[in-house]
């Protein structure tokens, strides 16, 4: 999954956010706003897809399998759509990811 395009199938529609030509960086909710639908919850979106994000910068990628030239297969947006991930308080500091990353290697693993 790359910061300039990414595809991200969440419970029923189809977020597409591309950050202008060059730009790199963070993309602004704007961006993810656009390309929601009007029903979507864009701060879900945004949050499974920055968990996806940091699992690819872990040392060990547990995507690895499913990752092709910075893209992932569709079977990763797939199950990370409605795979369970736990909301984090602002301001709380832990240890480790919101999620079963073992458990969601597993579900994709089987997807595939």
């Amino acid at each position: 999954m790359t910061r300039q395009h990414f595809l991200l199938h969440f419970s029923g529609f189809t977020c597409t956010p591309a950050s202008p030509a060059g730009q790199t960086g963070s993309l602004s909710s704007g961006l993810y706003e656009g390309a929601c639908s009007p029903d979507a919850n864009v701060l879900a979106v945004w949050y499974r897809a920055s968990i996806l994000g940091v699992l690819q910068l872990l040392p060990e990628n547990p995507l690895t399998p499913w990752s092709h030239g910075g893209e992932l297969d569709d079977a990763v947006f797939q199950i990370a759509a409605t795979f369970p991930m736990k909301k984090l308080p602002i301001g709380l500091v832990k240890n480790g990811l919101p999620l079963d990353v073992q458990e969601l290697v597993k579900q994709i693993r089987a997807r595939t």
